[in-house]
């Protein structure tokens, strides 16, 4: 219940703070070939830059102006996890037969969340975020908080749920 109604907020914090900024640059997100080939562009291209005030003041940044920052090196933008999935999304939207879905993983302990984007292509199934693509058995809840509690474990992150996420723009 938590998740949905910050993600809400935070959307529409997103949507105005987007008009404020009509001004920025942006570029078009590339078509890519494959989800392989989103997470690696991201990879060598996007730099984590966080949220202002560690995140209280937390927004999704345009795909576009994400990718404007990309293509110029201009990274006076809050960049986190929750930008690397909508950027994703975007990307894997291009892809002919992908089906990307933005996901908000809750830790247990509340002190942080993490937000990626899955995807189903054919009987396929991976997961873009900060770290890359990687492949999933499945996008089920699950499988993403295991995968994620995994990989975070030396960080204390332990994710209990992973909430389908609306692309805010």
């Amino acid at each position: 219940m938590i998740i949905p109604f910050f993600n809400t907020l935070k959307s529409l914090w997103s949507r105005v703070n987007d008009q404020i900024m009509r001004g920025a640059g942006r570029r078009p997100i590339p078509t890519f070939t494959s989800p392989e080939a989103v997470g690696a562009y991201l990879m060598q291209h996007a730099r984590y830059t966080g949220d202002l005030l560690g995140g209280a003041l937390d927004n999704w940044t345009h795909p576009e102006r994400f990718q404007y920052a990309m293509e110029t090196g201009d990274w006076r933008l809050p960049i986190d996890c929750d930008d690397y999935a909508s950027w994703a999304h975007a990307a894997l939207l291009k892809i002919p037969g992908c089906e990307p879905q933005i996901m908000t993983l809750l830790d247990a302990g509340v002190v942080g969340s993490h937000v990626v984007c899955v995807y189903r292509q054919g009987g396929h199934f991976g997961v873009i975020d900060t770290n890359g693509w990687r492949s999933l058995p499945s996008r089920d809840a699950t499988t993403l908080c295991q995968t994620f509690t995994a990989l975070y474990a030396s960080r204390g992150y332990r994710y209990v749920s992973a909430t389908p996420t609306d692309f805010p723009f």
